[in-house]
Order: structure tokens, then sequence, then C-alpha cells
């Protein structure tokens, strides 16, 4: 059997009780949540949660008013940076109005790739970030399919780093010897999209010997 309570006390709007085949008797009350969860930061959320970020490294996670972007890192930022940089200015529009008037160059705006954001494409080709490409909602199925498909280019010269997974020896950093210089390509697009060059003096392909060989 059952019945209907009235509004209880602490915000409670309603209980009903109930007397279960063990003649036990059970009350259950519903309660009023005085406050509004507004925003989410999904850019500091442990990775295992729900609600975390779908930015994928080198990418860095901006968190938004209700939801979030992918960025690719500009020139001179932090290689080590988590992506958990978020801005407080990225919520009015004035981080993305800067952001709008930057030069940038191919190596901080997203690779391009075929078949849009689905399987075996990219998504946002050649832009600086994912807003105004993407859902604006980031945990809806397009806005997290869009933004998990957003790339930006590996640095091939920046070793030990979260950019450095996935250099032209598959490996992670460019294969160039201690002593060279590794210099990037104009373009990440390019095979290989970098070099290494020999010190000044020293003689060689900037590459280190292998197997015995000579390093000519």
């Amino acid at each position: 059997e059952e019945e209907e309570g009235d509004e209880g006390r602490d915000g409670a709007r309603s209980s009903t009780t109930a007397v279960d085949e063990r003649g036990r008797r059970i009350v259950t009350q519903c309660f009023e949540v005085p406050f509004a969860i507004l925003d989410v930061d999904e850019c500091a959320v442990p990775p295992s949660s729900a609600m975390a970020h779908r930015c994928r490294p080198p990418s860095v996670c901006v968190n938004t008013l209700g939801s979030y972007e992918c960025l690719c890192p500009s020139e001179g930022s932090d290689p080590e940076s988590s992506s958990s940089a978020t801005d407080d200015d990225a919520t009015d529009g004035s981080f993305w109005e800067e952001l709008a008037r930057e030069d940038r160059n191919p190596w901080e705006l997203s690779v391009s790739g075929g078949g849009g954001g689905g399987a075996g494409g990219h998504s946002c080709p050649d832009a600086p970030s994912t807003r105004g490409c993407c859902d604006d909602d980031g945990h809806s199925k397009e806005g997290e399919t869009c933004r998990s498909s957003f790339r930006c280019p590996v640095d091939p010269c920046v070793p030990g780093s979260s950019r450095s997974t996935g250099g032209a020896n598959g490996s992670g950093a460019a294969a160039c010897a201690s002593n060279a210089v590794c210099e990037r390509a104009s373009s990440p697009l390019s095979r290989p999209n970098y070099a290494c060059r020999c010190p000044p003096g020293l003689m060689g392909n900037g590459h280190p010997c292998s197997g015995g060989g000579s390093n000519d």
C-alpha cells in the first residue's frame, strides 16, 4: 500500500510511504535542489570523467561557459603545458577576438585531412581552434566527434614533450645527432618535415651513425 505525504521540511517537495513484500515500511522523499550548475571546467576534471574534454595533444583545452574548445598552441608556448590551459577571457569573447587577429604560421594551425570529422579525416582544417567550426555543445555527439578529430601539428624538433609524438622517425622527436641542429620545414605537411644540420666545422647529414656505418 502507498500513501502520498505533504511537502515536508528541509525542502522536501513530497514523500511516499510504502510497505514492501516483507512488511517493511519504506519512505521515499523528493527534494528541490536550490542551485543550478552553469558550467563544468572540462579542462580541469580527471580524464576518466564523463565531462572531460576530448582534445588530442598537442592541442590544448580552453574552457568556455557551458562547454570548451580545442586550440593549437602558438610558437613559444610551454611545450610541457597540460591540456588544461584556460583563459578567463574565453567566456566573454575577447580571448577569441585576439586569437582571430593573430597572424599564425602553418605550424600553429590544424592539419588538413579529408573526410571532415569522420573516420580517417580531421575536423576544422587550417584553423587555430574548433571555435566556430564544431558544434557549440562539446558534449553533443557532433561536438564531441568534431573536437576529438581536431589535429594540431606535432613539432618534430621539440624532444621529450607532448608535441613530439609523431616525428618522422616514428618514435617521437626528429632523429638528429645530439650535436646537430633540427630545423623544421616551412610546412608540417612536408615529408620529411624537418632537416638535421651539422654545426659549423663538421660534415655529415646530421643523423646519428647506426650499424657501424659512416655518417656521411
